[in-house]
């Protein structure tokens, strides 16, 4: 979606300005004439590296450059192929990154390799990497989070998706000081961060895809992981060292990677998803309010730079037909203009059929009252969405989530086939989301869900949105169940359940504070506002510094030496 978007704002900026001036960079582009040919602009291409690269393959102990005829032996020190570059490099004085198609994989390979790395680390640099894994306790209890401190302590760690953000920074930073010896990363790792290394090592050059089975990784992305290879002002060189198993993958490595080139960009907006959500922008935002120019604004797409005009052309008109038969779009003698629901879906950024979706779902009427659970199962259904797909155990007890809970639902059970997994993901998801406002405890979640604390995260940010999307669209429509979908986002935002909704109002009072003050009696902000200094300080997670600011923001005013003194209490948004 990023890419459809950065094309659409490139267009529109052509658009408005044909002299503007655009700089584009890559290191990976294939087609770069192509891309410099849709932009007016002129190329510029440069094989300059601030560090040499030297490309190789492992196979049989042995590291070959094929570029410089370079050959050298590395010690079986480990009994592990991967384990003995990374030891091979340490021992010369460098760092090592290596990438492995799994997060499960990166995580039990950096175990592995702390056995050999903690032998190696000078005392001050083991006394800091056990303050950073120290520093990391403060975070929730989780199997990754705990597992992650007890490596970082032998100088090494692993990167991936799952790990929260503040995780990834600790580690980002302790591999950029040189702390970490060795880093296990998944492929994310290698798109958009700055971490490199004298020694980078591919092992797994291939991934599983539903539809193809076992295949090779895109040669761009490999070439990204490469790239990483080779610290400026620290390393004379960057190796990049591609693990080959046996003599047939040898060769297809070196022919595919080693000798082989990128694979060409193409544009995104051909996805329909995209092209529909950008042609219903341009009409929201007045920027296009005809199909003339609606035309000439897409013929400044890549896009249409790429694509045969006929089939652009059947593509738009199936956009445009999907926009006007669901009210996204209406006619006014020539002009197309947005309707109020358009323009609302076009600011929410939601796609235009999970907007659909979301209106279908609040007009209709279930056999009984629908509960948080429905509203949950229609944001998990949505387009939007990144669904947890059920295994093939969990699709029975679906199945019966489904037949307890039919009456209650806002979305039924689609006769077709593949909506119909779709339909079972959002129910587990939808699951997911409950055990969240439950508070559940999130190790729980973790194992439960086969997720991170950085999965956990990113879905409830992605809950947030496009519940206040579905809200949205219910006060758009003047519905009741607004009200119910905005308590049910607090819920979700903080993770609790309904009867802390009051108190995580306050400002300083999360789901674990507003948990502590329930227990203890606590049980909205006017008790709030009626606790002593002295007994709030003492909870567990309070003091008295955070007392007196929570206090205050109640309407409460403590000074030194004197008793607490109430004013009225402080407006907040939801008083308006």
């Amino acid at each position: 979606s990023r890419g459809a978007t950065l094309e659409v704002t490139l267009a529109r900026i052509r658009s408005l300005n044909p002299s503007a001036q655009i700089l584009g960079l890559s290191a990976t582009v294939r087609n770069s004439s192509e891309i410099a040919n849709w932009l007016d602009a002129i190329l510029v291409e440069s094989d300059f590296r601030p560090v040499e690269l030297r490309e190789g393959i492992y196979h049989r102990g042995r590291i070959d450059l094929p570029l410089s005829g370079i050959s050298q032996e590395v010690p079986d020190s480990t009994g592990d192929i991967t384990l003995d570059l990374v030891v091979d490099c340490l021992r010369g004085g460098g760092q090592s990154l290596v990438f492995l198609s799994t997060r499960r994989s990166a995580e039990h390979t950096a175990e592995r390799a702390g056995r050999y790395v903690k032998d190696l680390l000078k005392e001050e640099e083991a006394r800091r990497l056990q303050q950073i894994a120290s520093s990391l306790e403060g975070e929730e209890s989780s199997r990754v989070i705990s597992r992650l401190r007890r490596v970082l302590s032998r100088g090494v760690a692993f990167h991936h998706a799952g790990l929260s953000n503040e995780a990834r920074v600790a580690v980002e930073d302790a591999f950029r000081e040189g702390l970490i010896k060795a880093l296990f990363a998944t492929p994310t790792l290698a798109a958009g961060i700055n971490l490199p290394a004298r020694r980078v090592i591919v092992r797994d050059l291939t991934r599983y895809d539903s539809v193809q089975g076992l295949t090779y990784l895109p040669v761009r992305e490999v070439k990204q992981m490469c790239g990483r290879a080779g610290r400026p002002q620290y390393d004379p060189w960057g190796e990049a060292v591609l693990i080959a198993r046996n003599p047939r993958e040898r060769d297809e490595v070196l022919q595919r990677y080693i000798l082989g080139e990128p694979e060409p960009i193409y544009s995104t907006l051909g996805n329909f998803k995209a092209l529909r959500t950008h042609i219903l922008a341009s009409f929201a935002s007045g920027f296009t309010r005809c199909e003339e120019e609606l035309e000439h604004f897409l013929r400044q797409t890549l896009f249409s730079h790429q694509m045969d005009y006929w089939r652009m052309e059947a593509m738009c008109q199936e956009a445009l037909e999907f926009l006007f038969e669901e009210g996204l779009l209406r006619r006014e003698g020539d002009a197309i203009l947005a309707t109020d629901f358009g323009k609302r879906c076009s600011r929410l950024y939601l796609d235009p059929l999970s907007a659909v979706i979301m209106r279908e779902a609040l007009l209709r009427e279930p056999e009984e009252e629908p509960d948080e659970f429905s509203y949950l199962q229609v944001v998990s259904f949505v387009p939007d969405m990144l669904p947890l797909y059920p295994r093939s155990r969990e699709v029975g007890s679906l199945y019966r989530v489904y037949a307890e809970r039919e009456g209650r639902m806002l979305i039924g059970m689609p006769e077709d086939p593949l909506q119909e997994e779709i339909f079972l993901a959002s129910l587990k998801t939808a699951l997911f989301f409950q055990d969240w406002i439950e508070e559940t405890p999130e190790e729980e979640i973790e194992k439960r869900y086969s997720l991170g604390p950085g999965d956990v995260h990113n879905k409830i940010e992605l809950a947030r949105w496009l519940l206040t999307g579905f809200r949205e669209l219910a006060r758009l429509f003047n519905l009741p169940r607004a009200k119910e979908i905005d308590r049910l986002l607090v819920r979700v935002d903080y993770g609790i359940r309904e009867e802390l909704e009051d108190l995580v109002r306050v400002r300083g009072i999360g789901r674990v504070r507003a948990r502590t003050l329930f227990r203890v009696g606590i049980r909205s902000r006017d008790e709030l506002a009626r606790t002593p200094l002295a007994k709030l300080a003492s909870l567990p997670g309070f003091g008295e510094a955070l007392g007196r600011r929570i206090l205050k923001e109640v309407g409460v005013l403590v000074d030194e030496g004197e008793e607490q003194k109430r004013e009225g209490p402080q407006s907040s948004l939801e008083d308006f």
